[in-house]
């Protein structure tokens, strides 16, 4: 299975009012089933790096890498 299409997966079921964004909660529980002890801290940081308000990490088309890098 291609890398996006595992991102998107992941991304997706994450992403609980499929709105197409990972808000803060939504990242915190992504990172926290991944094995990541993300602190609050740490979560805004990787939000605030994908999302110029600060809100929200989205996934854009054939961009895996916006979201793990």
């Amino acid at each position: 299975m291609p890398l996006y299409t595992q991102v998107r997966a992941t991304f997706e079921r994450f992403d609980t009012d499929r709105n197409g964004q990972l808000d803060f909660r939504e990242l915190r529980a992504a990172l926290a089933a991944a094995g990541l002890d993300a602190s609050s801290a740490e979560a805004a940081q990787l939000i605030g790096r994908h999302d110029r308000d600060g809100r929200r990490v989205t996934l854009l088309p054939g961009q895996p890498q916006s979201i793990l890098t």
